[in-house]
């Protein structure tokens, strides 16, 4: 891992940067003392990447807090959250728009949909259940999974305690533009953007089998890729 001079990949760097913080917790000196040095490129990267992160009160690893800070400035401070505990527990699994299509709902930003969920998980699985039985699917087939939406839900209960906001009384395109850059800025690797043809995301070419060849705003979420 991180401890091992031999490894040549660097990965997971939020969790890179969170050992380094929790090695100098009051708690980890009591318990551990001293720890064995982390390879010094793995130290180096983790404290440039996360130069400008300040301590927060959000329970969310360093990049996604950056993105609800971020986001709150913006007046999207709300919806940031939804999405941040969605991404954050894995539970953006889905594309919501097939959902909401099937189930007679308005056509909406993928992004904002899902800022929507956790505001009432139960009355997105009557809107998944509605959809899926006219599509004679299931949830499994289209990649809803429960638990993870209940673990999102938790951890929703936990950033709104601790900071009251309301939802943005932006215009919804205005939101899911400033929502796409705030969320490109954080994670570049989550959106692609359309050049010459081919789709590329943090610089680097992405590639699959279910990527359209064109898009209107020329970008794309990679969320459930």
């Amino acid at each position: 891992m991180t401890y091992d001079k031999k490894e040549s990949s660097i990965k997971y760097i939020d969790e890179i940067w969170q050992i380094l913080q929790w090695q100098k917790s009051p708690q980890a000196l009591a318990l551990f003392g001293t720890f064995p040095d982390l390879r010094a490129d793995v130290v180096y990267l983790a404290k440039l990447r996360f130069a400008d992160v300040r301590p927060t009160v959000w329970p969310l690893s360093p990049r996604m807090a950056e993105f609800v800070v971020a986001a709150m400035s913006q007046n999207v401070g709300y919806e940031a959250i939804n999405l941040a505990c969605l991404i954050e527990t894995g539970a953006t699994t889905f594309n919501p728009l097939p959902l909401y299509s099937a189930a007679g709902h308005e056509k909406q930003c993928p992004l904002l949909v899902f800022s929507q969920i956790l505001d009432d998980v139960g009355n997105f699985m009557i809107i998944a259940k509605e959809a899926v039985a006219l599509k004679r699917t299931s949830l499994l087939d289209m990649k809803i999974h429960l638990g993870k939406l209940r673990k999102a839900e938790k951890l929703w209960w936990k950033c709104v305690a601790k900071i009251r906001t309301e939802r943005s009384t932006l215009e919804p395109a205005l939101q899911s533009r400033l929502l796409t850059e705030l969320l490109s800025d954080a994670f570049p690797e989550q959106v692609a953007y359309l050049f010459d043809g081919v789709w590329y995301a943090a610089g680097l070419r992405v590639r699959g089998d279910n990527l359209p060849k064109a898009c209107v705003s020329e970008r794309i979420l990679l969320l459930s890729a």
